[in-house]
């Protein structure tokens, strides 16, 4: 059965390949290279706060053409999944509008800094706002069978690309402070780092391997050599270079792909997987002293800051919230647990006069003391309809969208972004529905 319905996804997608407008595929193109992607000088001189990634951009003026030609469809034919989404996103808004506004009335938080409350309200605030359209935007497209089957043939050469970018720069063919790696770079580069390619540092290469090596592995519709090769070098490039975040994002994916496909645990591949995992996970945290905080900065600056931002809420910021973008301003030395003083980079933010944002390194947590408790639910409230919506199409299709969706949700409990594309994507696949489709997309 299974072979017979893989059979009939790929004589639908070589039937209805041609349909796909050339705009349409370059777009998916130009969406999967660019997902992996943390910095692009273009965007990340004017949208630093607003959104420096490139693939942010991309999919919001993709959103937009979506909307300016089918809005009949997509204002009048939503499906109620859809509006649900929407209504969450803008309940999570009024309620971190409201805490925002709170503080400020109250004079709760701390306001002195180099930062504006008022800015990091509004750029993160609106980096949030884009997530329920754009998600709803690329459900709508996804949900075009000539449109999956062009996402599906954008993986292998996006990977050969981004592979081969970065093993230019570890023989020395390019250069981290050369065009055109500075434009993937700007000002983050580290004399000393090992390779990254057009990303600014290991972990987004780490997360990349395994949302890429993943997707290659276990959900191209065919099966190939190719596909395996490249994810295997994917994941050896990136604890070669000590991606990190690799084993949080794989784990998570595995996850979610096992509820997505329904997999018996007690099964050689799924003990297989599990033992290479824990391979991975066991080399990567003795080679690079993960759990050592003095001896892992790193580590012990993503550790400390979610934990600080985990003492902020529990100390009461964490009811209400404090609105998009504020936990900088409760940055405290008295939330802060002691370790996280050995790192200099993390106690530079205790006077908020540093021009970057201080992070939670943590998204769950930082909804919790940004969004308050009841933002904190909505949140995961939205992660769990898309996921239930996706379970009900067991499908090729609807296992990369877990794939993706649960990489990122694993790189996530390291990173904070409000508007990941990567999580955006792969919502956005679990979300979509087979529609009839009309006419050239």
């Amino acid at each position: 059965m299974a072979q017979a319905g893989k059979s009939q996804h790929d004589e639908l997608a070589g039937a209805v390949q041609s349909r796909v407008a050339t705009r349409t595929k370059l777009y998916l193109f130009l969406l999967v290279l660019s997902l992996p992607i943390d910095y692009f000088a273009p965007t990340g001189s004017i949208l630093r706060e607003g959104g420096a990634k490139p693939a942010i951009p991309l999919m919001v003026l993709g959103s937009a053409w979506i909307y300016s030609r089918h809005w009949p469809e997509l204002f009048f034919n939503c499906p109620r999944l859809w509006r649900t989404l929407l209504l969450i996103c803008i309940a999570i808004t009024f309620l971190s509008t409201f805490a925002f506004i709170a503080n400020v009335g109250l004079d709760i938080s701390y306001w002195d800094g180099a930062r504006s409350p008022w800015g990091q309200f509004l750029f993160q605030g609106a980096l949030f706002v884009l997530v329920a359209p754009v998600l709803i935007a690329h459900a709508w497209l996804f949900s075009r069978p000539e449109v999956r089957s062009s996402f599906f043939r954008a993986f292998p050469p996006a990977v050969i690309i981004h592979l081969a970018v970065i093993l230019a720069e570890w023989v020395g063919l390019l250069h981290a402070t050369s065009f055109p790696l500075t434009l993937f770079r700007g000002t983050f580069v580290v004399y000393g780092r090992k390779p990254t390619g057009m990303m600014t540092e290991p972990s987004y290469v780490g997360t990349f391997a395994a949302t890429y090596g993943l997707a290659l592995l276990l959900c191209m519709p065919v099966k190939r050599w190719r596909d395996r090769l490249l994810a295997l070098m994917s994941i050896v490039i990136a604890l070669a270079m000590g991606g990190k975040t690799m084993v949080p994002a794989l784990v998570a994916g595995l996850v979610a792909y096992a509820y997505q496909t329904r997999v018996k645990i007690l099964n050689w591949k799924s003990v297989a997987a599990v033992a290479c995992v824990g391979i991975v996970g066991l080399y990567t945290v003795l080679t690079y002293s993960v759990l050592d905080v003095q001896a892992n900065l790193s580590s012990a600056m993503r550790i400390g800051s979610t934990l600080l931002a985990f003492n902020a809420a529990a100390s009461g910021y964490g009811l209400l919230g404090l609105g998009f973008g504020q936990f900088h301003f409760v940055y405290l030395p008295r939330f802060a647990p002691t370790f996280l003083t050995y790192v200099p980079e993390a106690t530079a933010f205790f006077s908020h006069w540093m021009n970057a944002r201080a992070s939670t390194y943590n998204l769950p947590v930082r909804y919790l003391v940004e969004d308050g408790v009841v933002g904190l639910l909505l949140f995961v409230a939205m992660v769990w309809l898309v996921v239930r919506n996706g379970r009900s199409f067991n499908d090729l299709w609807h296992q990369l969208g877990a794939v993706l969706t649960g990489t990122s949700l694993g790189f996530l409990l390291t990173q904070d972004n409000y508007f990941f594309p990567a999580f955006v994507c792969g919502a956005a696949i679990l979300a979509s529905r087979p529609l009839r489709s009309r006419g050239e997309v």
